[in-house]
């Protein structure tokens, strides 16, 4: 019987694994940077019980339902310096901080880069959510030098309230 072998190539991203250009990425200069609308706000540990944590140190960005003032919760930032054409990892956690399990798709996090909309997930599709920070990881492609990056969560319905944790938004320029 032939013998057979394996070569494990390191994943794609690894090429991508640089500098953070995302100033203030993991909110522990609390929101320095970042514009904040709705019901919206940097939170510490615990703050919000005992699951509520940030992914690393100890500040992270809270979403709440319900909106405040029929404005939705979200945040974005500036990130300038990038070079056009040039691809980039994109990455961030999520993490479900306490309230109601609300159906799938019954709410979702849009995220915007460079004008594109390039991610919109139903942060309550993953049940390890509600344990642990799940990170979603994206490549992304600048047209230009200096982008708005954004978060904004939207419900269809107005279901019971609960506030959602992100935290470590990172940016890292890919090698080619």
């Amino acid at each position: 019987m032939p013998q057979l072998t394996a070569t494990l190539l390191p994943p794609l991203h690894d090429n991508c694994v640089s500098t953070n250009l995302v100033p203030n990425g993991g909110f522990e200069s609390a929101s320095s940077g970042w514009q904040i609308s709705g019901n919206a706000g940097i939170t510490y540990n615990g703050q919000f019980g005992p699951q509520a944590r940030a992914n690393s140190g100890n500040l992270a960005m809270a979403l709440h339902w319900p909106q405040k003032d029929g404005v939705k919760a979200s945040f974005k930032r500036t990130i300038s310096g990038l070079v056009p054409g040039q691809t980039y990892y994109l990455g961030y956690g999520h993490h479900t901080g306490n309230g109601a399990h609300l159906p799938y798709y019954e709410c979702d996090i849009l995220v915007k880069f460079d004008g594109v909309n390039f991610d919109d997930f139903d942060p309550f599709y993953d049940p390890n959510a509600w344990w642990q920070y799940r990170n979603r990881m994206n490549y992304v492609t600048p047209t230009h030098s200096t982008v708005e990056l954004s978060f904004v969560l939207t419900c269809q319905n107005n279901p019971a309230s609960f506030t959602l944790l992100m935290d470590d938004v990172f940016l890292s320029a890919c090698q080619k």
